[in-house]
């Protein structure tokens, strides 16, 4: 079999390397990245953002106020539904509140 012929000209753009020789030199050397530093600096954020004790124990506190149920009054405000609505529908659902597996088996035991 005849040996190919190689081309010498320069390929179009859209086959040419991704990778100059230089780069290929570099990357084989293993000298093409640089080590990966942190995203930010950790010292700085600590000193940027310092949380003590007294203020993380008062965010936890106004957390919890923002988390807690709302009344039924406060529903009604921002839902725009009558309380009577809210009343019947926290009436249905209360007897399941309660009630997990172990409740209804401790339950139904009890009955029977």
């Amino acid at each position: 079999m005849a040996p190919v012929a190689v081309p010498t000209e320069e390929p179009t753009t859209e086959y040419r390397r991704l990778f100059s020789e230089e780069e290929l030199t570099a990357i084989e050397e293993n000298q093409w990245t640089d080590p990966e530093t942190e995203e930010y600096d950790k010292e700085l954020e600590d000193r940027l953002y310092r949380l003590d004790e007294v203020e993380l124990n008062e965010r936890v506190k106004r957390n919890a106020l923002r988390s807690k149920e709302l009344s039924l009054e406060e529903l009604s405000a921002i839902l725009n539904i009558p309380i009577e609505v809210l009343e019947f529908d926290r009436a249905r659902k209360a007897p399941r509140r309660g009630l997990t597996v172990l409740n209804l088996r401790v339950k139904c035991h009890q009955t029977s």
